[in-house]
């Protein structure tokens, strides 16, 4: 007898989704609490979590803020490639560019965690930005997800140009929108 791939029913596609949000939940948790420095820093300690940040102190010059986008975590090797390249390609058109290097100086450092599930309607891909100042304190922390084709077994197998394309856009506009935010 030759098993066969039947997709989860409704109940356990739900139930997969509240599994994997809780984990994102607690992925955002961690680097934050890695994060925590001072002599009475708790790792559990989000008291700030809630603070506004402050505006930028002028509008981004002409030629834009310089962001060091550090390699994904979470996403196969070939899959972030094609993104951070279609993110670069679009840059030019962005009041940002991104450095060539790790080494280069940067206004800012972004970091971009990915995780993905198969659902019933498709590849679900979860993302979270989070910005760092050039000393390593965190900024801020961005959210998003994206939908792609389904895909049988590793949902990244899903992800075809054209996700590639639209994930890159809208974590390039993401990325934009905190950069030129309006002061409050």
């Amino acid at each position: 007898m030759t098993a066969s791939f039947r997709p989860p029913s409704r109940r356990r596609a739900l139930g997969l989704m509240l599994a994997h949000g809780a984990a994102l939940a607690a992925a955002a948790a961690l680097p934050a609490a890695i994060m925590t420095v001072g002599p009475a820093a708790s790792a559990l300690d989000f008291s700030d979590a809630a603070v506004p940040l402050p505006p930028h102190p002028r509008s981004p010059a002409a030629d834009g803020v310089r962001l060091l986008v550090l390699p994904f975590e979470g996403i196969p090797t070939t899959t972030g490639d094609a993104i951070y390249r279609e993110m670069r390609r679009k840059a030019s058109k962005r009041k940002y560019s991104l450095a060539m290097q790790l080494s280069d100086p940067a206004s800012f450092r972004v970091l971009i965690y990915f995780s993905a599930v198969t659902t019933g309607s498709g590849t679900t891909i979860l993302y979270r930005i989070d910005i760092f100042d050039p000393s390593g304190r965190p900024v801020t922390r961005l959210f998003g997800e994206e939908l792609g084709p389904t895909a049988t077994g590793d949902p990244w197998s899903g992800v075809d140009k054209k996700t590639v394309e639209h994930l890159a856009g809208r974590l390039g506009e993401q990325l934009q929108a905190w950069v030129t935010r309006a002061a409050d």
